[in-house]
């Protein structure tokens, strides 16, 4: 399923799992308090989305935002995991670009990175110091020295091995794993356990 089906689906699932008392003409304290769904967004995997719902109150007088992460299969129902407004605070501000991700225990998001920012971009000088050895993995036909956009600039990128997708330098790199407590709002090294419970939900196990 397309991510634009999937939040057609889901955004009518969710108008019909809210009460009302009649199919009448909705009245101004309906309108008013209509959830807004944006910044939809997939996870590179495919198996989970994130959003964020505004909603307004009139009882209270005031107006929410909240994100959500679920799962695409709809196994789960969807967890909150941080306020949506102008005070909103990222889950992780890591170095290196997350690959993959997974919810564990509702209030832990596993997620596993590759190299730095930085280590990617001295690995691209140093090729351009010392010069770029022409291998299966080097597409030609173009510059060679970040002639690629990747992740929002120009990069210098190499065969993945997925047909002719590329990557960054160094994705093919070492692989570390780390635990953003949702609750406490605090990131770590993974522990084993988290780790191989990662790999479990990835499999589907």
């Amino acid at each position: 399923m397309r991510l634009s089906e999937w939040y057609s689906l889901f955004s009518i699932l969710l108008l019909f799992a809210v009460p009302h008392p009649s199919l009448a003409s909705p009245t101004p304290k309906m309108l008013a308090e209509i959830a807004e769904f944006t910044g939809v967004a997939a996870s590179p995997d495919g198996r989970f989305v994130a959003f964020r719902v505004h909603r307004g109150s009139v009882e209270h007088n005031s107006y929410s935002s909240d994100w959500y992460v679920a799962p695409v299969s709809g196994d789960e129902p969807p967890v909150r995991i941080a306020d949506g407004g102008e005070c909103a605070l990222p889950v992780t501000d890591d170095a290196a670009n997350i690959i993959r991700f997974q919810l564990i225990g509702g209030d832990r998001l596993v997620y596993e990175v590759g190299a730095t920012r930085k280590e990617i971009a001295d690995a691209e000088m140093h090729e351009f110091d010392q010069g770029i050895l022409i291998d299966a993995d080097v597409p030609v036909g173009r510059p060679l020295f970040r002639s690629h956009y990747i992740e929002g600039r120009l990069a210098s990128d190499r065969y993945t091995g997925q047909w002719l997708l590329t990557g960054s330098l160094l994705a093919d790199g070492e692989r570390r794993y780390k635990t953003a407590d949702l609750r406490q709002r605090r990131t770590r090294t993974a522990s084993n356990d988290e780790v191989a419970a990662f790999h479990r939900a990835r499999e589907g196990g």
